[in-house]
């Protein structure tokens, strides 16, 4: 469940950030809704890797270092709409759909231990859906 949160909210803060210097250059009647959704695809697909060495609570208490990597992103795609509810706050709905490649170090008693990890590999493969879901 905590994976989730964190993941969808790293997904919205990277929706957000990456838009809000073009939404605050642009009026409203200057906004070219094909452009925003072509800078967005854009910033994404250039984001880097990401690793990050965290101590993780296992099965029954334990505690353990490991080594994940994110991404890069892969297989950007954006598409944008008139918001049917004709909503004057979210005139439009961007969907910005994204492959990010999850990758786990084995678990090590120590976080020197898991920083040295090199090899990487995939245990499972996450999707995030446009609606937020993750399967």
């Amino acid at each position: 469940m905590g994976c989730k949160l964190k993941l969808n909210r790293l997904v919205g803060s990277i929706l957000i950030l990456s838009c809000w210097p073009m939404a605050m250059a642009q009026s409203d009647s200057q906004l070219d809704i094909r452009s925003l959704v072509s800078e967005l695809e854009k910033r994404i697909a250039v984001c880097p890797r990401r690793e990050v060495v965290a101590q993780f609570d296992e099965k029954h208490h334990k505690q353990v270092w490991q080594k994940q990597g994110w991404g890069p992103p892969t297989d950007v795609f954006g598409d944008a709409k008139t918001n049917d509810d004709r909503s004057v706050l979210y005139p439009y709905v961007l969907v910005i759909e994204f492959s990010l490649k999850h990758t786990f170090g084995p678990e090590r008693q120590t976080r020197p231990d898991a920083a040295k990890d090199s090899e990487l590999s995939r245990r499972r493969s996450t999707s995030l859906a446009p609606n937020g879901s993750i399967s």
